[in-house]
């Protein structure tokens, strides 16, 4: 057996997070008898209304495919049936062969369709799962929308104009409509090349590099090899009730399938729905900025020197240990010129760190500032994530 060309270096990997700090509570060290912990804020009737949009329904509807994935096989497949099937028993064209030539052209179109379908379908399931995974949103069922879809003959091609997804989102009783399309779809296959002979690895080789990276953290001068879909999205945010595009923006990914030369197309599909998820990650901030998670204060504690708040926040709304969260409050203005009053909303010099003590519904929080005027009843929303 050939030697294989390994590196002698030792390499020491480090692990590090940069997700929410630590912060463990014992809630019974905290008492109640303070007076200021039972104080309640007082919400103007013009400003209750930030209570109950909260947290906003999404909808989010099937990407278009802009690409030209899926198009040109399918095209030029349909064209190979075509030439054939207008081709008869005898070498001639007749009534038979023009008959299977229409029901080729029919299942040319629908194999079509759904490979389109399919894609736009991938990506929106990557744009729910990560809105799932930040939380501060009710998604709308898929089947529902798929019915009120059918029920207004609303086809996916339509849905790229403003009015009909406003139409759509109204519909379905949701605040936003998450949309968008598929600009590219790539492939790129790269073999196992040793970078010190030139030569292709084989697979047992490469599987016992893998190995003593494992075991012994041996670095190797072996480069990556698999099959790279990569994908561009565009991603659209409308908010329904103005009508207005809140957000569009291009973003990229990519996602390694394995040694994979020719992938089908199912594999392809999957590889552009992780690549979609990682294309994500660069809008992340700025999503949850849009979608913010939203509660208030239930309870006030108060120990020797600090309080701690009850929010009507928890697992279900995705809070992890560590997660900061701003504190409002709110006032009722006045307009000089229409008499007209609006609700003001400012934030206070308050932040709440989610603790450890993290119900289905509810946690406990510790507060930082000047805690004298946290209450009761306050709203709070959680610092867009990085």
């Amino acid at each position: 057996m050939k030697a294989l060309f390994l590196s002698g270096m030792a390499a020491v990997v480090i692990l590090s997070g940069c997700g929410p700090t630590a912060n463990k509570l014992d809630v019974s060290s905290y008492g109640a008898g303070d007076p200021g912990d039972r104080r309640t804020v007082e919400i103007p009737a013009v400003c209750k209304g930030m209570y109950e949009s909260a947290i906003p329904s999404v909808a989010v509807v099937p990407f278009t495919n802009n690409s030209t994935f899926g198009k040109a096989e399918l095209d030029r497949t349909e064209r190979e049936k075509h030439l054939s099937a207008g081709i008869g028993a005898g070498g001639g064209i007749g009534f038979v062969g023009a008959g299977i030539k229409a029901d080729e052209q029919s299942r040319s179109y629908q194999e079509k369709r759904s490979s389109e379908s399919r894609l736009g379908e991938s990506v929106a399931e990557s744009i729910e799962g990560k809105l799932g995974d930040m939380g501060g949103v009710r998604i709308f069922s898929r089947l529902e929308l798929e019915k009120i879809m059918q029920e207004q003959r609303l086809q996916q091609s339509g849905l790229l104009n403003e009015e009909t997804l406003v139409e759509l989102g109204e519909l379905a009783g949701v605040r936003y409509i998450v949309t968008g399309s598929v600009n590219n779809v790539s492939q790129k296959f790269t073999g196992k090349v040793d970078g010190n002979t030139g030569r292709v690895s084989r697979d047992e080789d490469v599987a016992k590099l893998q190995m003593a990276l494992k075991l012994g953290s041996i670095l190797y001068n072996v480069s990556a090899a698999g099959m790279v879909i990569g994908t561009e999205v565009t991603v659209k945010v409308v908010d329904v009730q103005t009508g207005e595009v809140v957000m569009s923006k291009n973003v990229a990914g990519t996602k390694d399938i394995g040694q994979v030369e020719h992938p089908t197309f199912d594999q392809v599909i999957g590889g552009v729905k992780e690549a979609s998820r990682e294309a994500l990650e660069s809008i992340h901030t700025e999503l949850s900025k849009y979608f913010k998670l939203r509660g208030y204060v239930i309870n006030i504690k108060s120990g020797k020197d600090k309080r701690i708040a009850l929010i009507s926040l928890g697992e279900k709304q995705k809070v992890k240990e560590g997660q900061d969260f701003w504190v409002y409050s709110f006032e009722s203005v006045q307009d000089p010129m229409t008499q007209k009053s609006s609700c003001d909303m400012y934030r206070l010099p308050v932040t709440l760190k989610a603790s450890d003590q993290i119900q289905k519904d509810r946690s406990w929080a510790t507060v930082e500032g000047k805690s004298e005027l946290l209450m009761r009843g306050m709203l709070i929303e959680r610092v867009p994530l990085k």
